[in-house]
């Protein structure tokens, strides 16, 4: 009936302050307001903080659910500084705890991150991975950047290429601009969009439910594993 979890020791900040169960309980309030899967929540009434590195759920009754929900990416509760709460909705600050740091972000341009020297692995993991437990940067910097052609010198992802359709026939047919071009196969990788809807009731007409299992079905026949919900 109570979930206690303890915090590990020496965990940072990006700004440099000392994560504790304060932030911890803070990012849970926020989620529990703006979380596009707050439902999860629903059997919570509230959580503690006994001390500085002691963080409590009691459901109001037994939720067998609620850690498998915890450790799940598809419930992000992303542990933020506490004074960071109350930040409207979409415009909360990136400050993390993880082992790269935002630099900068142009939208539908590119992403750079740098490594973030303050970072405190788990070291009880043995294995370093990009998912979780025991994480290593092993450059100074990263960019990220959008290029629909595929053009040399950046990242261009595409579940099509695996097929022979789209950009893997762009590549074949312009060998000249690819010296130096690498394709990998990622073959566990998938992109998560979520777009919460935070202005306007959920709609409920039958044309909008139409709409959406339309583009579902679109995703199902075109390979793609896509879920869609609404949410108030």
């Amino acid at each position: 009936m109570v979930y206690t979890f303890k915090l590990r020791q020496g965990v940072k900040f990006q700004n440099g302050k000392p994560m504790s169960s304060a932030d911890v309980v803070a990012s849970f309030d926020r989620y529990s307001k703006m979380g596009i899967l707050r439902n999860f929540l629903a059997n919570v009434t509230a959580w503690e903080a006994p001390d500085p590195d002691t963080f409590v759920i009691p459901p109001q009754e037994a939720a067998a659910d609620l850690h498998p929900a915890l450790s799940s990416f598809s419930v992000p509760v992303v542990i933020i500084p506490a004074e960071d709460r109350d930040d409207p909705p979409m415009q909360l600050k990136t400050i993390g705890t993880g082992p790269w740091q935002l630099v900068d972000f142009t939208p539908g341009s590119a992403v750079k991150l740098r490594r973030y020297d303050g970072y405190t692995p788990n070291t009880q993991f043995e294995q370093r991975t990009a998912s979780a437990g025991y994480k290593q940067a092993c450059f100074n910097t990263v960019t990220s950047a959008s290029s629909p052609s595929g053009r040399r010198g950046r990242r261009h992802a595409d579940r099509r290429v695996a097929g022979g359709r789209g950009p893997a026939d762009q590549v074949r047919r312009r060998p000249e601009e690819q010296q130096g071009h690498h394709a990998a196969a990622l073959k566990n990788w998938w992109i998560q969009i979520a777009t919460p809807n935070f202005s306007q009731p959920r709609p409920t007409t039958s044309t909008f439910r139409k709409a959406v299992q339309a583009g579902a079905q679109h995703g199902r026949d075109h390979g793609c594993r896509v879920g869609r919900q609404t949410t108030a």
